[in-house]
């Protein structure tokens, strides 16, 4: 069986990190120590974490930010002595406008970034290392978007997004 850790391993995202972080600040890093970047389409994220704490807490100049909720962990029979795991992983995304631009035009790159990182079986083998571990994975269910002037600087409007990604461990 797989070991947990390395399937929550968010190390696999250190691509997506915005350059020119402040020394020290890394992926799963403490969220206090992060400075921001300038995001790329390539490299959108100036914090990935498993640290979830709501979006809307994040200083609007950290943003846009990914955090990986680990959700469900679903042990599955398919017959007498059948049983594997199917793990949910609730990613959160975040992301601050300025007043008059509507965040969701920033949030739907940074979901169809994550979308295309994570797409097929053979992705998520490749970037989890785990090959042949995977009976398949693949975002499910209902994804959830909040956007308003629900920000912690009045000066921002900010966007989030809850979507969930299912892993079948073979």
């Amino acid at each position: 069986m797989i070991e947990r850790e390395t399937l929550y391993d968010t190390t696999i995202f250190q691509g997506y990190l915005v350059p020119l972080l402040a020394p020290g600040a890394t992926v799963g890093g403490p969220i206090a120590a992060q400075k921001p970047g300038v995001p790329t389409p390539t490299q959108p994220f100036n914090i990935v974490s498993r640290e979830t704490i709501e979006v809307q807490r994040v200083p609007p100049l950290l943003q846009p930010v990914l955090f990986m909720d680990e959700a469900v962990e679903d042990y599955v029979t398919d017959g007498k002595g059948l049983v594997h795991l199917r793990f949910t992983i609730y990613f959160h995304v975040g992301v601050c406008s300025a007043p008059g631009t509507p965040a969701a035009s920033l949030l739907n790159p940074l979901l169809d970034t994550l979308n295309n990182a994570l797409s097929t079986d053979e992705a998520m083998a490749t970037n989890f290392g785990l090959d042949d571990a995977i009976e398949y994975a693949q975002f499910a269910g209902v994804s959830v978007k909040n956007m308003g002037q629900n920000s912690s600087d009045p000066k921002y409007r900010q966007a989030a997004a809850y979507v969930p990604f299912e892993i079948v461990i073979a």
